[in-house]
């Protein structure tokens, strides 16, 4: 790059560090944010807490590390860094901060400024990122301190080499890095003054928070309380080993869908009036209810409780899980059923203010010290941040697996000006790297299928691929050549799975595609099954004509039972005479067949 290149881009960055903070100054005196008083001590927020107590549990796992990493090109100037990196330390008094246990809570201790040391490693290009991610995943000490490390991992020349900043979470979240390396460019880059004052800083907003924000805090717990009665069950995915969740050891497998796909998904939330963050998070929960066959469970999506003006550049932990904790009601179509979750969503959002440690702490009987007792799958939407620019380099991203899991699993989805990339953070104890594989497939084809058309059912949005689709239809009709030689359920299933989107059939103005009857008779079977309805039981079927009924016999033999035919409109002593002749083991009714 051209030194009139840095100059001009230098100069866009000057601009737009001015711009905001001329914004944030200038709401910052509308709002009132007073700097926390000298002789008190430093509050730590309800978030900060909870990542506090999980070190307790495990302080050496890298859980809670986040690193972020650069391949730099160039001739870098190792002094300069070293004073740019020591002007932020010295400036941000979080980037100071220890925290120690006292009288059975924690304790935040802002330490006077000493230069840090900025670590060189001379490796070899082809070994320097293997080195850097051990490097990351070192665990800190949260009551020694320091709880942010820069390491550079080069060549003799530091010409080509790995720029490596790694923090605790409980100082810092992916905003803040970014915000972080924004700052660092800028010192580095001769475009911030010596002297510069900071403004509030995070343990300021802590206690504004604190002091100010009483009477959020009691109605969003309420709200909260109310809606986890009860409480969310445990995640159990069909693709869990028998060995179980033993430690936090993870991997993260990565998957790029074709190009049309980000762009469909756009357009998509345009017409439905949505962001796209609503879309990506819709298929995310019809994934885990498919998965689950509509077990009750929770996930997470990671928002900034950032609600001060003041604090949009802070460095600080303000990422709060909001709890997702809801059913896609798939009798409707696409369109109504992300409408209704996108409503949900505004309205778990608007009451944040509470992190989900303390109300688990709240809730009787929620003691599980391996997983999140509240949600154990995390769903994380980001934008890629372009790198940033110091002043003679050439910088792009590094990403580093460190081998662990917060969660039993964490979907990433990462949109960049012209990419999309979906990433899942699995727990190597609870899954296989193919079950997981199988899994991203599983949630792109999902999504395919909710924005190809707003207007169809959600029972006949497709997760399994053609390949899928093949495989099951063999494993179904088993291997008898000709297709005479087949039951009736059978040859449904075989023309289902053939051409799912074919009308099946016709009743009463209504119609139903291949795909929504075998997934309706599938629910059927597993609401008999729940019951221990199986091989030789007799189902009593009080279903008026309509498609129901068919699903209702269907249903009952996927289950391996026998149905008898009960006639609505026959007198009940009759019905009542043919129940018991039959020595039924159950009884589905049409009120019954349309909630399975």
């Amino acid at each position: 790059m051209t030194d009139k290149g840095n100059a001009d881009r230098s100069s866009r960055l000057r601009e737009a560090i001015a711009l905001k903070r001329a914004k944030a100054g200038k709401t910052s005196a509308q709002a009132g944010m007073t700097a926390r008083p000298g002789d008190s001590k430093p509050y730590l927020s309800g978030l900060q807490h909870g990542l506090w107590l999980a070190h307790q549990v495990r302080p050496e796992s890298p859980s809670y590390n986040l690193a972020s990493a650069y391949r730099f090109r160039g001739a870098l100037d190792i002094p300069r860094l070293l004073a740019s990196f020591n002007r932020l330390v010295a400036r941000h008094r979080i980037l100071r901060s220890t925290f120690s246990a006292h009288a059975d809570t924690a304790e935040q201790v802002i330490r006077p400024h000493q230069d840090l040391q900025v670590g060189f490693h001379a490796i070899d290009e082809q070994n320097q990122v293997a080195t850097a991610t051990c490097l990351a995943r070192e665990p800190f000490d949260l009551e020694a301190g320091p709880l942010v490390r820069m390491d550079i991992l080069a060549d003799e020349q530091a010409q080509v080499g790995v720029l490596l900043l790694a923090v605790h979470h409980i100082i810092m979240d992916e905003m803040s890095l970014g915000q972080f390396w924004l700052e660092l460019a800028a010192a580095y880059n001769g475009d911030t003054p010596e002297a510069e004052a900071c403004g509030p800083q995070y343990d300021d907003y802590v206690y504004w928070q604190q002091e100010n924000d009483n009477a959020k805090r009691a109605h969003d717990r309420a709200f909260w309380l109310q809606k986890l009665t009860p409480p969310p069950e445990t995640l159990k995915l069909p693709i869990e080993q028998q060995v179980g969740r033993l430690n936090d050891d993870g991997r993260l497998l990565r998957h790029v869908p074709d190009d049309p796909l980000k762009r469909d998904v756009r357009r998509f939330a345009a017409a439905a009036g949505v962001t796209p963050f609503a879309v990506y998070a819709f298929a995310f929960q019809l994934l885990l209810q498919r998965y689950t066959d509509g077990q009750r469970v929770a996930f997470a999506t990671p928002v900034a409780t950032r609600t001060h003006a003041a604090s949009m550049e802070m460095l600080g932990y303000f990422l709060n899980p909001l709890l997702v904790y809801t059913a896609v009601d798939e009798t409707l179509s696409v369109e109504q059923s992300l409408a209704a979750f996108n409503e949900l969503l505004n309205e778990c959002i608007a009451h944040a203010a509470v992190p989900p440690n303390e109300l688990a702490a709240a809730l009787p009987g929620l003691r599980d010290t391996t997983r999140n007792p509240l949600f154990q799958a995390m769903f994380v939407y980001q934008n890629v941040s372009q790198p940033p620019l110091l002043a003679g380099l050439q910088l792009e991203p590094v990403e580093l697996d460190l081998g662990c899991s917060k969660f039993d699993l964490t979907l990433f989805v990462s949109e960049g000006d012209h990419t999309l990339e979906f990433g899942v953070e699995f727990n190597t104890g609870l899954y296989e790297t193919s079950s997981i594989r199988r899994l991203l497939c599983h949630y792109e084809e999902l999504l395919r299928s909710v924005v190809e058309d707003a207007r169809r059912k959600v029972l006949d949005v497709r997760m399994l691929g053609v390949e899928e689709q093949q495989a099951l239809r063999i494993l179904a009709t088993g291997p008898e050549p000709e297709s005479q030689t087949r039951l009736l359920p059978q040859r449904i299933l075989h023309v289902g799975l053939d051409t799912p989107d074919a009308i099946a059939l016709v009743c009463e103005g209504q119609a139903w595609t291949y795909q929504r009857l075998i997934a309706a008779s599938v629910s059927v079977a597993r609401a008999l099954r729940a019951l221990d309805v199986g091989h030789r039981d007799h189902v009593g079927l009080f279903v008026e004509r309509s498609p129901w009924l068919l699903a209702g016999i269907l249903g009952t033999h996927f289950a391996g039972a026998a149905y008898v035919p009960l006639d609505p409109s026959y007198p009940s002593a009759r019905n009542a005479f043919q129940l018991e002749d039959a020595d039924v083991a159950a009884v589905l009714t049409t009120w019954m067949s349309q909630r399975c």
